[in-house]
C-alpha cells in the first residue's frame, strides 16, 4: 500500500498537468472550433455510454430498455391527453419488461400481467421512508415485513368484516337522506347546474367519513373548514412526497446518497400526513363524544386490537390516516372518471341507467348485497377503471438483494420495480378492444358480470392494495346512486373539446364541469 502512494501521487500530476494543458489548448481556439469541439466531445461521451449500457446489459442479462443521458430513457409515450394503447416500447421494439435510468437509479418496469403478479408474490421490501413526528409509521409504508405483515392482518380483518355488514348501505342511505344529495338537488333547481370537482371531492370524502367515523354525529359540509384543510393537506401528502423522491435522485446523482436521510429530515416531507392523522384523531374522539361507539365505523372494529394490547390509539391513528388519504385520492378520481364517461356516452349511459332503474323499481335501494344482480352497472365501472386507469403504475417495491429475477432477467440490487397497469389494460394481448369502451370486456356471452384476470388496477402479490375491496364497493354505492338520480352531459358549448383528463389521481389537471339533471 505504502509503495503505491507515490506512484499514485505521479499519476495524478501528470493528469492535471495534461487537463491543464488540454484547458490552455481549448481557450486558444476560435470560437466555431470550441462548438465543434464541444459536440464532438459530447457525441463521443453519449456514444461511449451508448456502447457501454448495450455491453453491460447483455453480459449481465438486464432487462432491454432505452439508454443515453442519466434522464433520459422514459418508456412511455408523452401524454398527449388521447386514449391509445401505451406499450413499453422503445425504437421498432415492444417489450413487456423493460428497464431504465432514471438519475442513475436503475427503474423495472412490468406489463406482462403473469410476471407482474409472480414478481410481486415473492416478499419485495420497501425502502424505509415515512418518520412522522407524533405518530409511528403506517403499516403500508413498514419496512420490517413481520411488522408490516402483524399490522396489515389486523387492518384486514377489520376491513373483511366491514365488507360483510351492512354498514355501508348506512352511511349511503344516511348521505341521500341528510346531506350531500339534498344539496345537489337544490343545485339543479337552479338555472344552468352543473357537476364540478369539488362535489365529486365532497361525495368521496363524505363516505370514507362516514366508513371511519360514522354518520349520527355529522359529517362536515360542504363549505366546512375541516373539510376543505383535510383536502388540501392530503394533496400536499402526495406533493412533498414526489419532490422528496426527486431530491433523493438528485442527490444519487451528484454522489451523495450519505445526505439523503440529513436531507429527508431537513424537508420532513410527512408533515402534512402527521397534521392529517392529528385531524383524524380529533375526528375519532368527536364521533365518540357524540354517541357514534355504536356505529359498525372502521375504529369502532379496530377497537378490539386496542383493548388486547395488539396495537396502540397511535398506530391504529397512522394507519387509518394512511387508507384515508390514498384511498381519497383514487376513489375521488375513480368518480370523476365515471362520470365523465357517462357523459362522453350517452349511449352507455342510458343503458346503465335502465338496468338501475328497474333494479330500484323491484328493490328500492342499491344495497351492497344485492349489487351482484348489477351487471351492466358494475361491467360499466371496471370498465371506467380499466379505460381511465386513475393509477398509471404501481407503487414501487426495492430490490434488496444481489441475483433477483424478473422473468427470464437479471436485475440489480438496489434496483425498484413497478407494475405498469395501465400497459397492460390497453394491450390488445389482453383486452379484445383497448381503445373502445366496451363493457363487454367484463360481460359475459349471455350478459352477465364477469372478472377479468388481467384487470390489475389495485397491484398483485403480498402488498397489493388493502382497501381494493371497500374502493369498489364505494364506487357502487356513490355511482349507483349519482347515475340513477341524476343525468350528466358534457357542458353546453364544450361538445367538441372535451377530452377526458389523464393522472386524474394527483388533481394536476384543469376540472371539466359537467351539466347535471335530476331524473323524474
Amino acid at each position: 500500500m505504502t509503495s503505491s502512494t507515490p506512484q499514485l501521487q505521479d499519476i495524478l500530476v501528470k493528469l492535471k498537468a495534461l487537463g491543464t494543458a488540454w484547458l490552455d489548448w481549448f481557450q486558444q481556439l476560435p470560437t466555431y472550433q470550441k462548438i465543434i469541439t464541444t459536440v464532438a466531445a459530447l457525441t463521443g461521451s453519449l456514444l461511449a455510454r451508448y456502447a457501454y449500457c448495450k455491453l453491460h446489459r447483455k453480459l449481465n442479462n438486464y432487462p432491454p430498455g432505452p439508454v443515453g443521458l442519466p434522464l433520459i430513457g422514459y418508456p412511455f409515450k408523452p401524454a398527449d391527453k388521447k386514449w391509445h394503447p401505451q406499450t413499453l416500447g422503445y425504437g421498432d421494439q415492444k417489450e413487456q419488461v423493460v428497464m431504465f435510468y432514471f438519475m442513475r437509479r436503475p427503474i423495472v418496469v412490468i406489463a406482462n400481467p403473469d410476471t407482474y403478479t409472480n414478481t410481486f408474490r415473492s416478499e419485495v421490501n420497501r425502502n424505509p421512508g415515512m418518520t412522522l413526528d407524533d405518530y409511528p409509521t403506517p403499516f403500508a409504508m413498514e419496512h420490517d415485513p413481520a411488522k408490516w405483515q402483524k399490522r396489515r392482518q389486523l387492518n384486514s380483518g377489520s376491513f373483511t368484516t366491514l365488507m360483510k355488514s351492512d354498514y355501508l348501505d348506512t352511511i349511503i342511505s344516511s348521505l341521500l337522506q341528510k346531506q350531500t344529495f339534498p344539496d345537489l338537488d337544490q343545485q339543479c333547481s337552479i338555472n344552468k347546474p352543473y357537476f364540478c370537482r369539488t362535489d365529486i371531492r365532497w361525495l368521496g370524502f363524505c363516505f370514507l367519513y362516514g366508513v371511519f367515523f360514522g354518520v349520527e354525529g355529522g359529517i362536515p359540509g360542504k363549505d366546512d373548514a375541516d373539510f376543505h384543510r383535510f383536502l388540501a393537506l392530503d394533496d400536499e401528502v402526495f406533493m412533498r412526497f414526489v419532490f422528496a423522491q426527486k431530491l433523493d435522485l438528485v442527490l444519487g446523482l451528484l454522489q451523495l446518497d450519505v445526505f439523503s436521510r440529513a436531507a429527508y429530515n431537513w424537508y420532513k416531507p410527512w408533515t402534512p400526513f402527521n397534521l392529517a392523522a392529528a385531524m383524524m384523531d380529533r375526528w375519532g374522539q368527536k364521533a365518540e363524544q357524540s354517541g357514534s361507539g355504536n356505529e359498525d365505523t372502521y375504529f369502532n372494529r379496530m377497537k378490539n386490537n386496542l383493548t388486547s394490547g395488539k396495537m396502540t390509539q397511535k398506530e391504529i391513528v397512522a394507519d387509518a390516516a394512511m387508507l384515508m388519504t390514498a384511498g381519497l385520492h383514487i376513489t375521488m378520481a375513480s368518480i370523476e372518471i365515471g362520470l365523465y364517461h357517462v357523459a362522453k356516452f350517452p349511449q352507455i349511459q342510458e343503458r346503465v341507467y335502465q338496468e338501475l332503474a328497474a333494479h330500484f323499481e323491484k328493490y328500492g335501494a342499491f344495497s351492497v348485497k344485492r349489487m351482484s344482480e348489477l351487471h351492466v352497472f358494475r361491467a360499466f365501472v371496471y370498465e371506467s377503471l380499466r379505460y381511465g386507469s386513475p393509477s398509471n403504475i404501481s407503487l414501487g417495491r426495492n430490490v434488496t438483494r444481489h441475483g433477483y429475477k424478473v422473468g427470464p432477467y437479471n436485475v440489480p440490487k438496489g434496483a425498484i420495480l413497478h407494475g405498469s397497469g395501465y400497459s397492460i389494460h390497453c394491450d390488445p394481448r389482453n383486452f379484445t378492444k383497448p381503445n373502445d369502451f366496451y363493457l363487454e370486456h367484463f360481460l359475459d356471452a349471455n350478459g352477465r358480470f364477469v372478472r377479468h384476470d388481467k384487470f390489475m388496477l389495485f397491484g398483485a402479490g403480498k402488498r397489493d392494495c388493502i382497501g381494493q375491496h371497500l374502493a369498489v364497493k364505494e364506487l357502487f354505492c356513490i355511482l349507483s346512486a349519482l347515475l340513477h338520480r341524476y343525468k350528466f352531459a358534457i357542458a353546453t358549448g364544450q361538445e367538441k373539446n372535451f377530452v377526458i383528463p389523464s393522472s386524474l389521481s394527483f388533481f394536476q389537471e384543469s376540472p371539466l364541469s359537467l351539466d347535471i339533471e335530476r331524473r323524474q
